[in-house]
């Protein structure tokens, strides 16, 4: 028997409204989408809209494929919106198990953050 913490890290943005939350943190998840397939296929999108990403933004660069992440989808791969939905979302985690979320903060929420997840 292990006894032991699941812990794993969420970006995070808080603004007044998933939109501008999501804006914020769409590179990152572009980011990731592009240039690490593995931890891309373990997000449970779509292999061809990911291949699709893939070749667009090696093609005309990173930023090309930013409209095509939804806010949705972002939000769906991070902490983003309104403090009383991030902090939702964050107890939908510890329900499913998360013990130990990690928080990154994105620079321009790094005091909200603080102030309304600390704890939560």
């Amino acid at each position: 028997h292990y006894a032991g913490q699941v812990g794993g890290g969420l970006e995070v943005a808080i603004a007044d409204t998933v939109t501008a939350a999501a804006a914020r943190v769409r590179p990152i998840l572009a980011t990731y989408l592009v240039f690490f397939p593995n931890l891309a296929s373990e997000t449970g999108i779509d292999p061809a809209f990911l291949a699709h990403l893939r070749v667009r933004a090696h093609a005309d660069g990173l930023e090309s494929i930013l409209t095509d992440i939804s806010d949705e989808l972002v939000q769906k791969h991070a902490l983003c919106g309104p403090p009383e939905a991030c902090r939702e979302r964050l107890a939908a985690y510890r329900q499913a198990g998360l013990d130990l979320p990690i928080l990154f903060p994105d620079p321009v929420s790094l005091n909200s953050t603080i102030r309304n997840l600390a704890g939560a």
